[in-house]
């Protein structure tokens, strides 16, 4: 099974970690990341652009594209 966990921690007073698990259910499917309400994956942090970035699963792999975001995108891939 193909899969993606996503990792959001917030160093506000209390600290949180908010953790998605994306399943595609087909090739080529597309996920916009961001604050705004109509992104598939929601990050509720003022440092996340309301378009932040955007993840592809291309039916083998996930790639991630930053969308000139102010705080740009960090990746640590884990296999």
């Amino acid at each position: 099974m193909n899969y993606c966990l996503l990792e959001s921690v917030s160093i506000d007073k209390p600290i949180s970690k908010v953790i998605y698990l994306m399943t595609p259910t087909s090739d080529n499917e597309m996920y916009r990341v961001g604050r705004a309400i109509d992104q598939e994956v929601r990050i509720n942090d003022i440092s996340s652009s309301r378009y932040h970035a955007q993840m592809k699963f291309d039916g083998k792999s996930f790639s991630i594209k930053d969308n000139m975001s102010k705080f740009g995108t960090l990746v640590e891939v884990k296999s």
